[in-house]
């Protein structure tokens, strides 16, 4: 079997609304298992899914009482639940997240669209995993950490940025349907939106589609540009429209939904809570991590150390095979730092290592694992990670370092950085020696 992003189980009560439902999901990314609902937990225990999709269509009320039973039996309640619908069956947005489901899909007929859809919930699921895996990892070390952490989200005021050239309806529809409980801040060009994106942090960018500034083009050019920036690549970007138009096609741009000023502003609101929770959910797992796994951690690099580098890799690598999921490990060598240490000495050479790994780290997902292995040498383990879009990371990263000017301590001119790079793909049998040998025979 090849690598696959996701092993899922879809449940509908007829064999053939199960065998539509499979046909959206490409049999080159995702291992299916078509089951009815009495046979859903006892799949989950043979398994380990990453996602049950559960069927409103033919019989709305057996699929709001499966994902209820789901979200309440320990096989089932951590796994990501998806519920798929159409206008007729769809469930008001608020009802959805009481469920515990992590979206309400409705009326997506299109695999591409399908996807873009799945992809983000599918990434939580690789976040949850890896903070669980470096948990028990960490036991190895010392540290008696409960696997199972308190992922609690806070409940403050939402920060919404609005992209629009006319924003009042925006406003008056997130502040009724989220009850006044938000911060809005407004720009009028995608220019200004991504500046403003750079300088604070929003929960959720809302764009408001005219025919002028933000007319179609303009505004899939915006959330394409947001995915691609790294601090900002799991930003919920919702689109409000004044009418209607092709959803799926904005899915597949960037945008994480499409939603109607018209339509009800309890909905509105229920949708913009269901994705900033989600947002703020990464942030927790982020902040879990950092908190429990502080002493294994290099500092102030932020890097994790080569033992628990090592030991980690050992276990992500057994569970990739088990699951036969991707595992991409990058590599980065600069020789920059050794010139420095000639040139000016032990104190800068470090200064510049730091400042590295800190770039690295931000620029990387809350998933990737950084490790520092020598005063030059970094790895960062991808989990989840078809080989196209680790390259894609490597290159990116590689790229904006080779254009950024360091500055170190008393070097009174800024350092310009080169690396030698490269990627190496689990394959069937590696050891973590092996795996790592190829990224450095790798290096260009």
């Amino acid at each position: 079997m090849g690598h696959l992003l996701a092993q899922v189980i879809v449940t509908a009560p007829s064999e053939n609304r199960r065998a539509v439902i499979s046909t959206l999901l490409d049999p080159a990314h995702f291992a299916i298992a078509s089951v009815p609902g009495t046979e859903v937990r006892k799949k989950a225990r043979e398994g380990r899914p990453d996602m049950i999709i559960v069927d409103m269509v033919e019989d709305a009320d057996l699929g709001i009482a499966l994902c209820a039973e789901f979200n309440n039996h320990p096989e089932t309640s951590p796994v990501s639940k998806v519920m798929l619908g159409n206008e007729e069956s769809a469930l008001p947005p608020a009802l959805t997240a009481e469920l515990g489901a992590d979206d309400l899909i409705v009326d997506v007929d299109d695999a591409k669209a399908m996807m873009a859809r799945l992809v983000p919930i599918l990434r939580l699921s690789t976040m949850k995993t890896e903070l669980r895996r470096r948990l028990t990892s960490a036991s190895g070390f010392g540290l008696l950490l409960d696997p199972h952490q308190d992922l609690a989200i806070d409940d403050d005021p939402y920060s919404i940025l609005i992209a629009a050239g006319e924003p009042e309806s925006a406003k008056v529809v997130l502040n009724e349907g989220l009850e006044a409980r938000c911060f809005l801040e407004t720009v009028a060009t995608p220019f200004a939106a991504e500046t403003a994106l750079e300088k604070k942090r929003f929960d959720a960018c809302v764009i408001v589609e005219d025919e002028t500034v933000f007319s179609q083009t303009g505004l899939w050019e915006l959330a394409e540009r947001i995915r691609l920036n790294p601090r900002l690549f799991n930003l919920p970007v919702i689109v409000a429209t004044r009418g209607d138009c092709d959803h799926k096609n904005y899915y597949t741009h960037g945008v994480s939904r499409v939603l109607s000023l018209a339509a009800d502003t309890k909905d509105f609101g229920a949708v913009v809570t269901l994705l900033v929770n989600r947002q703020r959910l990464r942030w927790r797992i982020r902040q879990a991590m950092d908190e429990a796994l502080d002493p294994l951690i290099l500092e102030p690099s932020g890097a994790f150390r080569e033992d628990f580098f090592l030991s980690h890799l050992n276990r992500m690598i057994a569970d990739a095979h088990e699951c036969h999921k991707p595992l991409a490990v990058l590599g980065y060598d600069f020789p920059t730092i050794a010139e420095v240490r000639e040139n000016f000495g032990e104190e800068a050479s470090r200064h510049l290592a730091r400042q590295l790994a800190q770039w690295i780290n931000t620029m990387t997902r809350v998933e990737d694992l950084v490790a520092q292995v020598d005063d030059s040498l970094f790895y960062v383990a991808l989990p989840d990670t078809p080989q196209a879009d680790a390259d894609f990371v490597m290159q990116r990263l590689a790229g904006i370092l080779s254009h950024t000017d360091f500055a170190l301590y008393d070097v009174y001119r800024p350092i310009e950085v080169s690396s030698r790079h490269g990627l190496a793909m689990l394959d069937g049998g590696d050891s973590p020696k092996d795996l790592l040998d190829r990224v450095k025979s790798n290096l260009k």
